[in-house]
This record gives structure tokens, sequence and C-alpha cells, in this order.
């Protein structure tokens, strides 16, 4: 169970984890968004513990030295989920600077931005699934199936 929470907030984490993807797409992957900027988050799920607790916070994604087709610093600041000793979900706060991944390519394709986030969680075969339902400039809303059933859904807006 904590896996799946810890995860949840690997999904903010989810754009940058990797240095694969990104690129730029061909015309028939949809819109190329360009991730730089100040993203707000929201994350829910369904089927698990933490129903109807949201975890919410800002994402800043930086240029890499002004290029604006590269990461440079990514800060969270906001909250996440956490499990107590008795399994119990409440809402913890994250405050998070990075700069591990200076240098990935901030722009790309739905398709590219679904491998990106199925590349950083990696590893974690509690996952059945990952979609893309909202993929534009101005938000993007993946959501995550578990195998045992539970679902987190990220919005990420401008």
């Amino acid at each position: 169970m904590k896996n799946i929470f810890k995860t949840l907030l690997i999904v903010v984490f989810a754009l940058f984890s990797t240095g694969c993807g990104g690129g730029g797409g061909s015309s028939n992957s949809g819109p190329v968004v360009n991730l730089i900027g100040t993203w707000e988050y929201i994350i829910t799920t369904e089927n698990s513990i933490c129903d109807g607790l949201a975890a919410q916070g800002i994402e800043i994604i930086e240029s890499l030295n002004g290029d604006y087709t590269k990461i440079g610093n990514i800060t969270i600041d906001g909250t996440g989920f956490g499990i107590d000793s008795h399994q119990n979900c409440y809402i913890k706060p994250v405050y998070k600077v990075s700069s591990q991944l200076q240098g990935t390519v901030s722009e790309m394709n739905v398709n590219e931005f679904k491998r990106f986030v199925k590349n950083a969680n990696a590893g974690d075969n509690t996952i059945s699934s990952i979609s893309i339902d909202s993929f534009t400039n101005n938000k993007i809303v993946e959501t995550i199936t578990y195998t045992n059933g539970v679902i987190a859904r990220e919005i990420l807006i401008r």
C-alpha cells in the first residue's frame, strides 16, 4: 500500500524522472507541449484509503540556463499523501528542489509524455495502466490504475 502512495507523489515528478523521451513529435501524435513553467497540481484517488483527500501544490519547472527546450531545476511546494502506522492516510507537506535531471528535453507530444510517465514508474509492478486524459499547454490530466484497483488521478494546470 505504501508503494502506491509513494507513486502518487512520483506522479508529480513523472515528467522529469528519466532522461528519455521528449524532443518534439510527429504531426500525427497531437500537440507538442513544453513543460517549462509553473503548474498547479492536484492528485486524488479512487478505491483507496485516501479517497476524499487531495494532495495539491505548485510545481515550478525552470529552463536550463535560458534554454526552453531543456529542463533545469524543478521545485515542488505543496502536499502529498502519507500513510501512518495504523494504515490511515493523511496529507503531508512536500518541498523539494531537484537539479538531477537538468538537460532533459522539455518538449514532447502525448505519446512521448505517456512513455515518459511509464519510464518514471519503471519497476513498479503494481501499475496496471497509465492513461493521458488531457494534454495541452495549459492542462495535463493523467490517470494511473493499479493492480489492486486503486486509481490515482493527477491534474496539472498552468
